[in-house]
């Protein structure tokens, strides 16, 4: 399992290369973190483009940190085998009408 509390570059360089994979990346079966926003998710496109400054520079990274770290962004848990989700267990259910 992967997990990132909080969002940082390393998670902006997770997300970055899942966007650019059309299959998994990684060897995790579940990744639990943040779930870029417009906001992050443009912030994220500006640095690996080159915006701030040379990709992995300090002054680079610094600025993604500042446009990303302080944001309050919900949540998310990534399953990716049978074996994952077999962690999982139905605790309720309830049905929304729409």
């Amino acid at each position: 399992m992967r997990e990132f509390e909080s969002p940082t570059v390393e998670w902006a360089s997770f997300v970055n290369a899942n966007r650019a994979s059309e299959q998994s990346w990684h060897e995790f079966e579940m990744v639990m973190g943040p779930i870029a926003d417009d906001e992050a998710d443009s912030a994220i496109g500006a640095y690996f483009s080159g915006a701030y400054g040379e990709v992995g520079s300090r002054r680079a990274m610094g600025v993604l940190q500042e446009r990303i770290g302080s944001r309050e962004l919900p949540m998310q848990v990534f399953f990716g085998t049978d074996r994952a989700t077999g962690y999982l267990m139905e605790i309720g259910r309830d049905t929304v009408y729409g």
